[in-house]
């Protein structure tokens, strides 16, 4: 969607992917606790993706056993989709951005969301970001490195591309400036034309 409102100037800011934490001391699902060996992971995790039919009265009543190590955090990632807190979610709310929705789950008895995310924008440049196609296929393989067209996208916004084939998250600065004047522990945001030294898009 084109930013062609006389009024509203084109973004011209960062793109970032939002992410959580990656520090190795970070809270993290306990996948093998006998807490968490009674959950239907495929059937969750296929109604985080669009492929189950959403029932939140299921998914309301799942109880995920996260090891805190005596932390307080706001999101946590779950097989790519990002789980996040009730006060993340009011933060992210009051943007009141398009496309967004929240899968209501529980993290050791208490209510959080899955972020569920279903704006997707024709944002990605795909002349000038570098790609990786399958031999004899349009499909693509990997974007080892991004450009965004920058007219298509508005601020604040939250976001997903076509071209993505795991459910990254996208946002502009503004999102970015509210998580964090939010006090929101955990969210880490990685420009994504402009990554840090090291750290691998995908």
């Amino acid at each position: 969607m084109p930013s062609n409102h006389p009024h509203q100037e084109q973004y011209v800011g960062p793109i970032y992917r939002i992410i959580r934490n990656q520090d190795d001391n970070y809270p993290y699902i306990h996948w093998s606790s006998h807490r968490n060996k009674p959950l239907d992971w495929e059937k969750l995790i296929g109604m985080f993706m669009g492929e189950v039919p959403l029932d939140t009265a299921y998914t309301s009543g799942v109880d995920i056993h996260l090891v805190t190590k005596g932390r307080t955090i706001d999101v946590v990632d779950c097989q790519l989709h990002l789980l996040i807190s009730q006060r993340a979610r009011v933060c992210l709310e009051s943007l009141g951005l398009p496309g967004v929705a929240f899968i209501p789950v529980k993290i050791n008895g208490e209510r959080w969301w899955c972020l569920d995310v279903d704006r997707y924008v024709d944002a990605l440049d795909r002349n000038r970001s570098t790609i990786l196609y399958f031999d004899d296929s349009d499909d693509i393989m990997e974007v080892s490195k991004y450009v965004f067209i920058r007219d298509h996208l508005a601020d604040p916004i939250i976001f997903r591309i076509f071209e993505k084939r795991i459910p990254g998250v996208f946002v502009t600065e503004s999102v970015k400036q509210a998580v964090l004047k939010a006090g929101l522990v955990g969210f880490w945001f990685i420009d994504y034309e402009n990554p840090p030294k090291g750290y691998l898009v995908c």
